[in-house]
């Protein structure tokens, strides 16, 4: 786990395994989580992007609307970024049959959080 802060943005990322996987390959796509699911020979890695309510006056906005909280647009992209990012860094050849779970917790937003997320 790793608490970054760039400038004013402040993100909380842990990384958790790699998992076994248990019989075969998941795949799943919800509002803010993604999963690459290759074959039973890489990784397969899955990465939940998610913002606190309280992170920026957009998502306050947002919230005090009652809109974004099930289909965030922004955090899927975000998610699909970063694990692309992540599996280009992973030589999946190493542990196959294996999963690693990914967790991006936005807790302040003003600017450059895809990028502390990623570094």
């Amino acid at each position: 786990s790793a608490l970054i802060q760039f400038g004013q943005s402040v993100v909380l990322v842990s990384i958790h395994g790699p998992h076994e996987l248990d019989g075969g390959n998941i795949t799943a796509t919800t509002s803010t989580t993604t999963t690459a699911s290759n074959n039973n020979k890489h990784v397969e890695i899955a990465c939940t992007y998610s913002t606190a309510a309280f992170a920026s006056l957009e998502r306050v906005r947002k919230m005090a609307h009652g809109g974004g909280a099930t289909t965030d647009r922004r955090a899927l992209e975000a998610a699909a970024m970063i694990r692309g990012v992540v599996e280009s860094a992973i030589l999946g050849e190493s542990i196959p049959r294996c999963r690693i779970d990914i967790a991006v917790n936005v807790l302040r937003a003003d600017g450059g959080v895809l990028s502390a997320a990623i570094n």
